[in-house]
């Protein structure tokens, strides 16, 4: 007998102890065998989408990118301007649940898609990605 748990379109609620229960009971009345296994389910994830933002330049914005898994991950940000990667220096803070990093950057050039890529161990990364949109003051003239 084989029995299979499949679990589509995983979500961080999916995560926890998962237990199989089997028995096979003879048909002559003798003692059966009853086997028990179990294993615990770590689903990785981000655990809010990133949001587009608009800023006034010489102004400061943040980007929060929080991802939860069973391993401590590290988590990188790159801009793409102009088909151009940069790489971002960010902060980060870890507690026990969530990883969350905080790119903070303040000039008009600063434009484009920030992708926030999080890597827990040897598997695979996750990507989320939201452009910022940095525009200049606007001066007006009365004559």
């Amino acid at each position: 007998m084989t029995s299979l748990l499949s679990v589509q379109a995983a979500g961080l609620t999916d995560s926890g102890s998962y237990v199989c229960d089997g028995s096979q009971l003879p048909a002559d009345g003798t003692e059966g065998v009853k086997l028990s296994s179990s294993v615990d389910v770590t689903v990785w994830g981000f655990t809010a989408e990133l949001k587009d933002v608009a800023a006034e330049s010489g102004g400061v914005f943040s980007l929060t990118c929080s991802a939860t898994g069973h391993m401590e991950a590290s988590i990188e940000w790159i801009r793409v301007t102009s088909g151009e990667e940069v790489a971002v220096t960010s902060t980060s803070v870890y507690d026990i649940s969530s990883f969350t990093t905080t790119a903070t950057t303040e000039q008009i050039q600063d434009s484009g898609t920030y992708t926030c890529t999080a890597i827990f161990g040897q598997a695979y990364p996750i990507t989320q990605s939201t452009y910022v949109a940095i525009f200049g003051k606007i001066f007006a003239c009365i004559l």
